[in-house]
């Protein structure tokens, strides 16, 4: 990447607007948002994984990136300790130790790299991967999402991703009020899908056996079966001929 790309991709945390929140504060300036991180990239976990959907496990697990913080505050969330904007568990990387770790995953033979909950941390991901794709990776990248992201964001990170494992959550504004930590939820999820459909019209496996394109997510909330029902009518009418579907039952109670 020539200084004067990387000035402008780091440029984008500041005024933030990588999520439709949209905070427009000074991330490189040490400030936060409703993310609850600076610029300076946390990460808690990295590893092969072999939980995900069969078409990202592959044989031997798929290189994940557990990024802490998260501009949603799911009550149900499976990593609540990751997650959460008040303490997040993590260590701070530089872009050159994120890196190191893709092409670590790269040598233990991961299927792909998996950037979990990294909406917040885009312009450092986008730097790590150049870096690292000079370096000898060649993995395909699977950008795994709540959905809850900015246009502005996406389109920066769309040049790097192979597929997108992400979440349509609801399109109910009272269930994403009690479930997601905001009823505005319901609206941004349209207009990102409506994105990727638009950007990736297809999806499929290519020629090596690696899939390509969208891959929805949704998990069924309790007491809120008609909304999934909803989802998935939407589902059926504007993304089945671009999208594949996994529909996910293992919601946890709410925390507290």
């Amino acid at each position: 990447m020539n200084m004067v790309m990387e000035k402008q991709v780091m440029d984008a945390y500041r005024p933030c607007t990588l999520c439709p929140i949209r905070c427009k504060v000074d991330r490189l300036a040490k400030q936060k948002g409703r993310c609850g991180q600076t610029s300076d990239v946390r990460v808690a976990w990295a590893g092969l994984h072999k939980g995900e959907e069969p078409p990202i496990t592959g044989e031997k697990g798929s290189g994940m990136i557990f990024f802490s913080g998260c501009p949603l505050m799911c009550a149900y969330c499976q990593n609540h300790q990751i997650s959460t904007a008040a303490q997040p568990i993590g260590i701070e990387l530089s872009i050159e130790e994120l890196a190191g770790i893709m092409l670590e995953l790269q040598g233990m033979g991961a299927t792909n790299l998996n950037m979990v909950t990294g909406t917040h941390f885009i312009p450092s991901i986008i730097g790590a991967l150049r870096l690292a794709r000079s370096k000898g990776l060649e993995l395909d990248v699977v950008w795994n999402s709540s959905g809850f992201e900015s246009i502005e964001g996406l389109a920066l990170i769309d040049p790097y991703v192979d597929v997108y494992l992400i979440d349509v959550k609801t399109l109910d504004p009272d269930v994403g009020a009690t479930f997601c930590g905001l009823r505005r939820y319901a609206d941004d999820i349209l207009p990102v899908m409506e994105f990727l459909k638009q950007r990736h019209p297809a999806t499929y496996v290519d020629e090596k056996g690696n899939l390509k394109g969208l891959l929805v997510r949704h998990l069924v909330f309790p007491t809120a079966i008609q909304a999934s029902f909803t989802v998935l009518e939407y589902f059926a009418r504007e993304l089945k001929e671009c999208a594949y579907l996994s529909l996910m039952v293992q919601f946890e109670p709410p925390l507290g």
